[in-house]
């Protein structure tokens, strides 16, 4: 029987923006530790996962990982620094978009081809 997935929402106001809650987030990264049993020696791919699922590693998102699996918070920024695949600034998504507009007029372009840019906007 497959498992039943249950998303829970909490959201705080930050001046005008709004970001999920601490909890939501440390049940994430929870779920994330847990699946690697919480074992030290899987840091970089629970940091991996992590950055996965939000693109990017905030403070606080570090904090918890260094806590959860007891290693100081120097050594878990000393990985996330020496590793060119971490982002410790929020990455933005519009390039993901660039690149679908891109395809969709190459796709016009190509006389055998024009139904494509139509089935993906």
């Amino acid at each position: 029987m497959p498992l039943k997935t249950t998303y829970i929402f909490k959201f705080k106001f930050i001046g005008d923006s709004v970001t999920q809650s601490e909890d939501v987030v440390g049940v994430q990264i929870d779920r994330i530790i847990d699946r690697y049993k919480g074992r030290r020696g899987a840091l970089i791919q629970i940091l991996l996962d992590v950055q996965k699922e939000n693109r990017w590693l905030p403070e606080e998102y570090l904090r918890h990982i260094s806590d959860r699996l007891n290693v100081p918070l120097p050594q878990v920024y000393q990985v996330v620094t020496f590793y060119k695949a971490f982002s410790l600034k929020k990455r933005d998504g519009t390039w993901l978009s660039y690149a679908w507009v891109l395809l969709a007029t190459c796709a016009e372009l190509l006389p055998f081809r024009q139904d494509f840019a139509k089935t993906w906007h």
